[in-house]
C-alpha cells in the first residue's frame, strides 16, 4: 500500500501557473523552459557497470513512493540468477524488475516504441515516471536497450516546443532536452524508441 504522506515529502511538483523559468543550452542558442512538472525523489545511481535498467526500474519504484526492502543486486540475481553479471537489461526484463523491486506490488508494462509527448505529460502528472529505452541505429542495423534513463519532468518554451526532463542513472543528473531531440538521438546520438511504464499503479 502506498504511504500518502511519503509521496507528498518525497516528490515536489512545480506547475506552469507558478511560472518557474529555467534557462537551458539547447542546439547552441538559449531557449527559456517553462517546467510543466517534474516528479523529484532520492534517484539511486547505476550500481554496477551496465545496470542502466535495474537503476531505472528502481528509481521508477522510489518515485512512487512504494516502501521496498529490494536492490539492483536483488533484482539481477531475481532476473539471471547473478549478481556478477554485468546485462544489460531488455525492456521485457527491465519490467519484470520494477515488478520484483515494488515487492510485486506494481504492475509494468513496455511499448515496442516512443511513447508520445502528450502521454508522457499525462502519466507525469499522474505520478508516474517513464523508463526510456535508448538504442544504438545505424542504416538497417538496430542494437536494443543500450541505455535507459528516467523521464521525471516536462516543460514548454515560450514558442511552445515541448521539453522532457530525465534523470541520468549514471551520474544522478538530471538533464532537459527538447522532445524531438531526445527521440531522435541527443542522447549520445541513442534513439529513444522503446518505453517502460508503471501499468496503473498497485494491482487489481
Amino acid at each position: 500500500m502506498r504511504d500518502l504522506n511519503r509521496i507528498r515529502t518525497r516528490r515536489f511538483r512545480i506547475f506552469l501557473t507558478v511560472s518557474l523559468v529555467w534557462a537551458v543550452y539547447t542546439s547552441s542558442v538559449y531557449a527559456t523552459v517553462i517546467v510543466g512538472e517534474i516528479i523529484s525523489a532520492n534517484y539511486e545511481t547505476v550500481l554496477n557497470g551496465h545496470w542502466y535498467a535495474l537503476a531505472c526500474a528502481k528509481n521508477s519504484v522510489i518515485s512512487e513512493g512504494v516502501y521496498t526492502t529490494r536492490t539492483q543486486a536483488d533484482a539481477a540475481q531475481y532476473l539471471w540468477g547473478s549478481t556478477l553479471i554485468n546485462n544489460y537489461a531488455t525492456i521485457q526484463e527491465t519490467a519484470q524488475a520494477a515488478e520484483y523491486l515494488s515487492m510485486n506490488s506494481m504492475t509494468y508494462n513496455y511499448l515496442n516504441n516512443y511513447m508520445q509527448f502528450g502521454i508522457i505529460k499525462h502519466n507525469i502528472d499522474l505520478g508516474h515516471t517513464i523508463i526510456a529505452s535508448l538504442s544504438y541505429v545505424s542504416g538497417n542495423y538496430i542494437s536494443y536497450d543500450i541505455r535507459m534513463v528516467l523521464l521525471i519532468g516536462y516543460g514548454y518554451d515560450n514558442n511552445g516546443t515541448e521539453y522532457i526532463y530525465y534523470h541520468e542513472p549514471v551520474d544522478g543528473i538530471e538533464e532537459v532536452c527538447s522532445f524531438d531531440q531526445f527521440r531522435n538521438g541527443y542522447y549520445n546520438s541513442l534513439i529513444y524508441n522503446r518505453t517502460v511504464y508503471n501499468d496503473g499503479g498497485e494491482e487489481r
